[in-house]
């Protein structure tokens, strides 16, 4: 919310209870006191869902990170690895299990991961005679999916906001 609104809002709630405490009898009054009072609540709602959202895109971000590490350092550098080792036999294997050294935006990660899941699934049985531990791939594939997750957990955050 920014200053203008919060002083807009402020404003309101002072005059609310201005005219709480200095009741008239006639109706227009007490009808333009109930959309008021109305409002108020309504814009201390929309206040709340909107610090709400505020609050999941940055816990959607922090996770949104801590995923991107944990999957870049363990599971796809466990894959490429397997892959480079199998490269020795398939030379292409060397160029699509390629990890970019600078952070990338998270959907160009996620589409990276998710390529590279798809290639090692492919190859499986090759990679798995160079090293490559089952288990990983499955990790892989949760980890992506709660990727997943938190990216739907940050655009929901931003519809809020």
């Amino acid at each position: 919310m920014n200053a203008i609104t919060r002083k807009r809002l402020e404003m309101g709630a002072r005059a609310l209870e201005f005219s709480q405490a200095q009741p008239d009898a006639s109706a227009g009054y007490t009808k333009a006191l109930a959309e008021l009072t109305e409002l108020l609540a309504r814009s201390e709602q929309l206040a709340d869902q909107q610090r709400q959202g505020i609050a999941d895109v940055r816990a959607a971000t922090a996770r949104k990170r801590e995923l991107r590490r944990s999957i870049r350092q363990g599971e796809l550098t466990h894959v490429a690895r397997a892959a480079q080792r199998a490269a020795k036999e398939v030379p292409e294997l060397a160029q699509k299990f390629t990890l970019p050294r600078e952070t990338i935006p998270y959907l160009a990660f996620r589409s990276l991961a998710r390529t590279i899941l798809a290639e090692a699934q492919e190859r499986k049985e090759m990679l798995i005679e160079h090293g490559l531990v089952d288990r990983v791939l499955d990790s892989l594939a949760r980890s992506l999916d709660q990727f997943d997750q938190a990216l739907a957990q940050g655009t929901e955050g931003r519809r809020k906001h």
